[in-house]
């Protein structure tokens, strides 16, 4: 499994030319993604039967369409994957094990 690249890049950087206040800007936008992509995975750790995104936006105090995002940004990562079961409406989302495939519940408990 190959891990794909996740805006690591300002896509705005030509726009504002590289000023001080823009680049500080994307870098705390950036960790703060960061941040909320890293609560995501380990709340679907906790949970190996898989979160909806109402569920997840519940537990990490976000609003859905924040999470929404770093979802579909774990799932070019590979470290998340959408299942076919549908939950209150939403689809359930599971981590994945780097090595492995889908985390299954027997190996989140160990």
């Amino acid at each position: 499994m190959v891990a794909r690249h996740v805006h690591s890049q300002d896509p705005s950087k030509n726009k504002h030319r590289g000023r001080a206040a823009s680049n500080a800007a994307f870098l705390a936008a950036k960790q703060q993604t960061e941040a909320v992509r890293e609560q995501i995975l380990a709340e679907l750790r906790r949970k190996p039967f898989g979160l909806t995104c109402k569920e997840l936006a519940e537990r990490v105090g976000r609003p859905m369409h924040s999470i929404s995002g770093r979802i579909a940004e774990l799932k070019l990562a590979d470290r998340v994957q959408a299942t076919d079961e549908r939950r209150d409406g939403g689809t359930v989302i599971v981590a994945l094990n780097p090595q492995r495939g889908l985390l299954s519940g027997m190996e989140a408990q160990q």
